[in-house]
């Protein structure tokens, strides 16, 4: 298999009551990880981006990866488009804005400043603006989070789109149903008697 990822034993400075971390991500695959600690999903996905120190352990990434916070931000006094132009711009892609807009369902929207959008909405032009990059990998934290049936369905043809072009994504989540799309899942536990 190619690793994208390879996360090997890992124990967190910033949260020492959970378990040795292990998991990878392979091309052409989705994985979840499943961890209904608090706080815990972002300390694990900030230890992967080299933001948070390991006690121990190892972890190998590619170079070229996306990681997506379940609030993080884009523009948004930007319109969708200019957002999406934006991160193309940034990462030097030839992505192709108007296919990227159609197949996120945003294309009545491409003119609308992110800000005015329905939450839903908005985390689809944030991942719209992934679409625009030469990533990998995506790691996705909480990706249905405040999504409506219609905009989790989406969010699964995309993933598996992302897939069959050879990507590998990581889901993070605490809701069982997004682990409905993925091909292997990893369950994050606390140590013994530590809840």
């Amino acid at each position: 298999m190619d690793n994208l990822l390879k996360v090997e034993n890992i124990k967190l400075e910033s949260f020492p009551h959970l378990k040795e971390i292990s998991f990878d991500v392979n091309k052409s695959e989705i994985i979840g990880i499943f961890c209904k600690i608090d706080n815990g999903q972002e300390q694990i996905i900030d230890s992967i981006c080299g933001i948070n120190k390991i006690k121990e352990g190892k972890i190998s990434i590619v170079k070229n990866f996306y990681a997506i916070h379940h609030d993080s931000a884009i523009y948004e006094d930007l319109t969708v488009e200019e957002n999406i132009q934006f991160t193309k711009d940034i990462y030097g892609t030839n992505a192709n804005i108007l296919e990227i807009l159609e197949i996120t369902a945003l294309t009545k929207y491409k003119n609308t400043p992110v800000g005015k959008l329905p939450i839903p909405l908005k985390k689809m032009s944030h991942f719209a603006c992934v679409l625009s990059t030469d990533f990998e990998l995506l790691i996705l934290e909480e990706p249905s989070m405040s999504f409506d049936d219609d905009s989790t369905q989406k969010l699964i043809e995309l993933s598996n789109i992302l897939k069959k072009q050879g990507k590998g994504i990581a889901i993070f989540t605490a809701k069982k149903n997004d682990l409905n799309y993925c091909d292997r899942i990893y369950y994050i536990e606390t140590l013994e008697g530590v809840n």
